[in-house]
């Protein structure tokens, strides 16, 4: 059996519920967290604009209104989902194949690439809210190569893409079902997690190097000052 085959096999096992879910996508629930947001504070400026909550001045915290949850470090309204694609465009824009589109007011917000609010954030691409999936296969095509694998069609972003009544699927389209949804969004983001953590080790060892690299710096200079001359003392012991 393939691992498609069993993947298929394995969600129709999970019943209907697992297909609710994944068909809704990462939604608020009433069991969701509430709250203040994790890391969001307001003490001198307000709340970013991609994360839909107040400040509460007197805590200096990123709070969520009544009826919402936190998903993906945003306030989110029961029933709906996460829109935070994880993307960023302060300095460049959204990558295409998110289908995002930037927010973010002023050089103080953190800009986001955020999804429509018809559409749900599923590894961080934008698709519908109801019956979408990821089309991005994680492949990008250019003009000396575009050829793209697993059935995809080089799109005009460079990006190997489905078309739009198929599901990507270890990298392969397939055309949509109700199965192969489910199966496009939980391994999408299976492999977006996997992604995550991989890369996780790197950038410790990247913070690491910058940390250590300042540390040796500053103690080059330190020795490098305590070794100079002390001009003024050589002066007064001559006279």
């Amino acid at each position: 059996m393939s691992r498609v085959g069993a993947l298929l096999l394995i969600l129709s096992i999970s019943g209907p519920v697992s297909m609710a879910q994944a068909l809704a996508g990462k939604s608020c629930q009433a069991d969701s967290d509430v709250g203040s947001i994790p890391y969001a504070g307001c003490s001198r400026h307000a709340c970013y604009t991609w994360r839909n909550a107040k400040c509460v001045s007197t805590v200096g915290f990123c709070v969520c209104e009544p009826g919402q949850c936190i998903l993906d470090g945003s306030c989110v309204n029961k029933g709906d989902t996460s829109k935070v694609t994880g993307g960023t465009c302060k300095i460049a824009g959204c990558n295409a194949w998110r289908h995002a589109t930037c927010t973010g007011n002023g050089p103080l917000d953190n800009s986001q690439c955020l999804c429509a609010a018809d559409e749900s954030a599923v590894a961080g691409e934008c698709v519908a809210k109801n019956g979408g999936c990821p089309k991005y296969t994680g492949y990008n095509c250019h003009w000396f190569n575009t050829a793209c694998g697993g059935g995809a069609t080089c799109s005009s972003d460079a990006n190997c893409e489905c078309a739009a009544d198929e599901c990507v699927v270890d990298g392969a389209c397939q055309k949509a079902s109700d199965a192969v949804i489910e199966l496009s969004r939980s391994s999408a983001e299976v492999r977006n997690q996997n992604r995550s953590e991989a890369a996780a080790p790197f950038a410790f060892f990247a913070v690491a190097f910058l940390a250590a690299s300042a540390l040796i710096t500053v103690v080059v200079r330190a020795r490098q000052a305590s070794q100079q001359p002390d001009t003024m003392s050589n002066y007064i012991q001559v006279e």
